[in-house]
């Protein structure tokens, strides 16, 4: 699944490649779940997702001034 996400991301056109947000939602999904999942895993994965916001907030911003 992992080789799948990658040749995805380097499609040659740039509409034919997820957004960040479909990446970590697949990555996630993949990520193996073990009973001794770290708090590292967990804030990473906290992290990602406040960045997509900012991301989508930023986005917003940039197609309201278009």
């Amino acid at each position: 699944m992992v080789l799948r996400v990658a040749l995805l991301c380097s499609s040659d056109l740039p509409a034919d490649r997820p957004t960040m947000r479909d990446v970590v939602q697949m990555l996630s999904d993949v990520k193996p779940k073990s009973k001794g999942s770290s708090l590292a895993d967990s804030r990473e994965l906290m992290m990602a997702s406040d960045l997509l916001k900012k991301n989508d907030n930023l986005q917003l911003k940039v197609s309201e001034q278009k």
